[in-house]
């Protein structure tokens, strides 16, 4: 959703009497401007509270009375206010702990409905209280669309006065930073601009490195920088074909047409003939990061915690997107489990959980699952809507040596023309 569409929502919360609203961003800044906005539409004061002035915590991380104070002096004052005003309070998550704090919000919400006044909390911190969980509404705010980076690119470029940017590769290029808060995509921009009056493919490696931080630490991700472009791929023509077509479904153009994004391939074949190769290929075609997941790691003794692992991963993916998720010998991963019958509950329940996401997420996590034995998959993953489409990775033919054999003789620096690649293709068959 964009900004703009996001105001629209909130302005239609306040209007049929939502009196409490938590603004889950990490923009404050962002939004504060969005919020502003939105008052001169629709007649609205906005009043801030803070505790810029304030100290939150004393000497022993415990809340200061002082800043308590004056919350509950700015939350009793907003009662006796006029309507129609907004009172945008900084830092609340921070409080709302506090039973004098919650005491003082439930007489304020309590007394708003009809008076067009909403108390609306921001910050990146979410889990209400249980005492104010049926009186506040928690909205997540979206970040950055495709749209918004695009136009933060072109006032970059036009005060850089860059000027060697076609609308293709200013397109690549905010396509790589989607994921990115508006802060750190300009960053990210001015990063990779620097110095540079013309669009180099280094750029988009660099942007995507950008979003490695976005995994926060989680042990069950790991990061690939995008080195290998589709030049370093020898055969797999078709593979090659299909990807550089559905690259183009995640355009803009595309989402304005309806067109819907590719959800994933699946990669089978023999050992050591380019699956995970292709994997991290196919993320750098599409200018996406590539993360990839060890289904193992899923797994914890304890109860539920596998399931809690597999639902914190797919957030943190969705929260990434867009995003190439690469799952290796997922044969081997989901061994054992046949059908819903399998002995194994707990892999019962993440093939359960993991399929259904497959299905039905609508975020731009493109999945590259290999596989070295197609028949010990579950039936049910190999359906048509989990994967768009699988491809048999053989052991290479003749011209297809010819390509593996002169791309690894030019990575090496050896001349072409002093090797007889006709015959080192023909004595390597099988």
């Amino acid at each position: 959703m964009s900004a703009a569409g996001m105001i629209a929502e909130i302005s239609r919360y306040i209007q049929i009497g939502h009196a409490g609203l938590h603004l889950s961003t990490y923009e404050e800044n962002r939004w504060r401007q969005h919020l502003a906005i939105l008052c001169e539409r629709t007649g609205h004061r906005l009043l801030e509270w803070s505790t810029t002035n304030e100290s939150i915590l004393d000497d022993r991380r415990e809340l200061s009375e002082a800043a308590v104070a004056s919350l509950c002096e700015f939350l009793q004052d907003t009662v006796n206010r006029a309507h129609d005003e907004l009172y945008l309070i900084n830092d609340l998550s921070h409080y709302w702990h506090h039973p004098v704090v919650i005491r003082h919000l439930k007489d304020c919400l309590e007394s708003f409905p009809s008076t067009r006044k909403t108390i609306l909390s921001i910050g990146p911190l979410t889990g209400l209280p249980l005492e104010l969980a049926k009186e506040f509404l928690e909205v997540k705010m979206p970040l950055p669309t495709f749209k918004e980076l695009l136009e933060e690119l072109d006032d970059i470029l036009q005060d850089e006065q860059r000027q060697g940017f076609n609308n293709e590769q200013k397109s690549r290029i905010a396509t790589a930073v989607l994921g990115l808060t508006l802060s750190e995509a300009s960053r990210a921009f001015r990063s990779v601009t620097y110095q540079k009056r013309i669009f180099d493919e280094k750029m988009i490696a660099q942007l995507v490195h950008e979003k490695r931080h976005l995994l926060g630490g989680s042990k069950l991700l790991e990061f690939h920088d995008l080195q290998e472009g589709m030049e370093e791929v020898g055969g797999l023509e078709n593979l090659k074909s299909w990807v550089q077509q559905r690259r183009l479904a995640f355009s803009a153009d595309a989402r304005e047409q309806g067109i819907d994004q590719p959800k994933g391939v699946l990669l089978v074949g023999v050992q050591g003939c380019g699956k995970s190769l292709s994997a991290r290929v196919i993320a750098h075609e599409l200018a996406f990061p590539l993360v990839r997941l060890d289904i193992g790691a899923l797994l914890s003794s304890q109860r539920g915690s596998s399931e809690e692992n597999l639902r914190d991963v797919l957030s943190l993916l969705d929260s990434m997107a867009p995003v190439v998720l690469w799952i290796e010998e997922l044969d081997k991963a989901f061994a054992g489990f046949q059908s819903e019958s399998s002995q194994d509950a707990t892999m019962s329940r993440l093939v359960a959980r993991f399929l259904t996401w497959l299905q039905e997420h609508t975020t731009a996590v493109f999945v590259v699952a290999t596989a070295n034995n197609v028949s010990q998959l579950p039936p049910e993953l190999l359906r048509r809507g989990r994967f768009d489409e699988l491809f048999f990775i053989d052991l290479p033919n003749y011209h297809e040596r010819l390509d593996i054999l002169r791309i690894h003789l030019q990575k090496r620096l050896i001349p072409l023309e002093t090797v007889d690649v006709d015959s080192l293709s023909e004595i390597t068959h099988n």
